[in-house]
């Protein structure tokens, strides 16, 4: 059993793994080729959208706050829908739809990454989910080898790769954190999120 509150212990396995999971860089690059979203920003929107009809058999909707509330995303199983709240900018609509299709497409590998790193206690698991589905998140929205080589070109220049991208600053912070293929390393990034009340 697990004696580590969830957040740490989740901390604890992204260090041992140093932030990078080869076999979801791996499903991220196959799911873009299906997905025919090898584009950037409202393009690979719409690419995702389309294929989370054609090929999962979902719908995407952006929903109004007063029907969200504070959720962010939602997947109705019944009508077989994934809802967007509204209060979402674009990038981070995009991010919250690919964290829902790998959280349904990638479950039977993300169950698996959880099983090798001995992540048994509900609470942990439930956690390690969403961060594995955040990483094939923007592994896919910023495959690696061209964010590496952007990065490289321009000298890790936030502003301009997330223009590049159609990501957001975090996502682009985030993203920089995963560069540690063995063979293919970007410069090492400890990200740190702070809240308005100075809590990380």
């Amino acid at each position: 059993i697990d004696t580590n509150p969830p957040v740490e212990r989740v901390r604890d396995v992204l260090q041992q793994a140093n932030n990078y999971f080869a076999s979801l860089e791996q499903a991220a690059a196959q799911f873009r080729k299906k997905a025919n979203s090898n584009t950037a920003g409202e393009a690979q929107m719409e690419s995702l959208i389309a294929y989370a009809g054609d090929g999962l058999g979902l719908g995407v909707r952006v929903m109004p706050v007063s029907v969200m509330g504070v959720q962010l995303r939602r997947h109705d199983h019944h009508r077989r829908e994934i809802l967007i709240s509204e209060a979402l900018r674009r990038p981070q609509r995009q991010f919250h739809l690919l964290v829902q299709l790998a959280l349904i497409s990638q479950s039977d590998l993300i169950d698996q990454i959880c099983a090798e790193h001995g992540i048994t206690d509900a609470a942990c698991q439930s956690l390690f989910r969403v961060t594995l589905a955040g990483y094939f998140a923007g592994a896919v929205m910023m495959p690696y080898e061209a964010f590496l080589d952007a990065a490289k070109e321009m000298r890790y220049d936030l502003d301009l790769l997330g223009r590049r991208f159609g990501a957001s600053f975090e996502q682009v912070c985030h993203r920089l954190t995963t560069l540690n293929a063995p063979t293919a390393r970007g410069i090492p990034f400890f990200f740190i999120r702070v809240d308005d009340a100075g809590n990380i």
